[in-house]
């Protein structure tokens, strides 16, 4: 009883699109073959009525009738399902086989699926350039690889051989390396896989690859935190640092003129000493008259030379005389060592921003061994 239902149950195929025939076929070919179909369609399963040489049908034995019967009812059902989900323009170019289902079969695909040395040289092509982008995801990615594998083995020469799954699994590594920190991530898989890639199966190879992308993206993520994190840190640093110099600077300021109007406050009460204090400083010191003593500069007795002051401002006026007044002036200027600290700190700002450009795609080592510089540690020193 269920069997004869099953006879009976209409098939439901794929709707055929001609640019999409391949996918088409195999589709077809999967549920014609689920519902023991598959043979009649292909020829494989002929029409088991006896026939004349000329093609007439003989006398059907009474041991053949249920076999023949069974035979075109399921040959009926078979061209049915494929009529029924062919588009009217493929309708009319078969109106010479409408009554066949295998030429039917046959017909389809010598329209639509013979290779094609084009289309092989396109594929080709196609698979050598193909490269993941950052905008498709693995899962993308790969049905492209395999559709393109499947055009090239579909497409290729006769005398030529599928690709080898050693070959494939190379070529779809090679796919994954866009740039050179791609490169330098799946080369290290690669290096660390060694033989068992020429014999791994390719799918085994898709989950592997998928484990490892899901691994890779989470740590650059986490790089790009820690970097974000380590750029706020320098920026609040370094911003708490030109606070303390400023405020530095305004307390200079404010002790300077706050030490000027004191000293006008006291000039009313002690000028009158200061100016005294200062004519008597200012005089020069005079030496005893001495007979005994000669001055070449004024040539007279009285003094030396060494002692004369004429003779002494002369020298110190000659050019080139190392001894003169200004030669001992030493500045009373000292840095300010909040500046060394600022130009420390913007020094190694751009450091730390530009590892934080690259260390993301070094994946050869975990973040948290990766050394790098504390901003807090400095600002203690800076305190």
């Amino acid at each position: 009883m269920a069997e004869e239902a099953a006879q009976t149950k209409k098939i439901t195929l794929r709707d055929f699109k001609s640019d999409e025939f391949k996918v088409w076929e195999v589709s077809t070919k999967a549920t014609l073959k689920l519902h023991k179909l598959l043979r009649i369609v292909d020829g494989t399963d002929p029409d088991p009525t006896p026939r004349n040489p000329d093609g007439t049908a003989r006398a059907i034995p009474p041991a053949l009738r249920a076999r023949v019967s069974k035979w075109e009812n399921d040959h009926e059902r078979a061209k049915e399902a494929i009529i029924r989900c062919l588009p009217n323009a493929e309708l009319l170019k078969l109106v010479d086989v409408q009554d066949d289902a295998h030429a039917i079969w046959q017909r389809l695909h010598d329209e639509y699926g013979r290779s094609s040395n084009l289309e092989y040289v396109r594929a080709s092509n196609d698979l050598a350039l193909l490269k993941k982008d950052d905008k498709t995801s693995m899962n993308n990615h790969i049905n492209r690889f395999e559709q393109l594998v499947y055009d090239v083995n579909y497409n290729k020469p006769a005398a030529t051989p599928n690709l080898a799954v050693s070959v494939i699994n190379l070529k779809f590594l090679n796919s994954l390396m866009t740039d050179r920190a791609s490169s330098e991530k799946w080369e290290t898989f690669m290096n660390a896989k060694g033989f068992q890639l020429e014999q791994m199966s390719t799918q085994q190879l898709y989950a592997e690859v998928r484990v490892n992308a899901t691994r890779m993206k989470q740590m650059d993520k986490s790089a790009d935190i820690e970097a974000k994190a380590l750029t706020t840190e320098l920026h609040q640093a370094i911003q708490a640092l030109t606070t303390r110099f400023d405020e530095g600077i305004q307390r200079h300021n404010s002790n300077k003129s706050k030490g000027k109007g004191q000293n006008q406050g006291q000039h009313g009460k002690n000028g009158g000493n200061r100016r005294h204090n200062q004519k008597r400083s200012n005089r020069r010191p005079r030496y005893p008259y001495d007979p005994d003593k000669y001055c070449k500069h004024h040539d007279t007795r009285g003094h030396s030379t060494d002692e004369c002051h004429s003779a002494k401002r002369d020298r110190q006026s000659q050019p080139g005389n190392t001894n003169s007044h200004n030669s001992n002036f030493k500045s009373s200027y000292q840095p300010n060592t909040s500046t060394f600290d600022i130009m420390r700190f913007v020094t190694t700002f751009t450091i730390i921003r530009s590892m934080s450009t690259t260390f993301p795609h070094n994946i050869s080592q975990p973040i948290s061994s990766q050394k790098h510089l504390d901003p807090r540690s400095i600002n203690g020193s800076a305190n």
